[in-house]
């Protein structure tokens, strides 16, 4: 069995995790919301060298604890935000 690495870190970019573990593309993001027993949301993160099986993986690996995941394009900090912005909303509205 290959070994893999899944991380949940949201600030040390994936492709450097990936260079520093020496791992060659089997690393990827996999980012719960928090708090992670309240929230349903994974972001499933890879890069350019991230192998297709991994994505798979770790999608099915979502379904499996029940969550809902998507895999972001270059505009994840965008999406981040703008969640982060109607939770905001919410609160000042209560």
């Amino acid at each position: 069995m290959k070994k893999v690495f899944l991380s949940n870190t949201s600030s040390i970019p994936i492709h450097e995790l990936n260079h520093a573990a020496e791992l060659k593309g089997s690393v990827i993001g996999f980012h719960f919301y928090n708090p992670p027993a309240v929230q349903r949301l994974i972001e499933i993160i890879s890069f350019p060298q991230t192998s297709p099986n991994l994505v798979q993986l770790a999608t099915e690996l979502a379904q499996r604890l029940k969550k809902s995941s998507f895999i972001p394009g270059m505009s994840q900090d965008l999406l981040e935000m703008v969640i982060l912005f109607v939770k905001s909303l919410l609160l000042v509205t209560k």
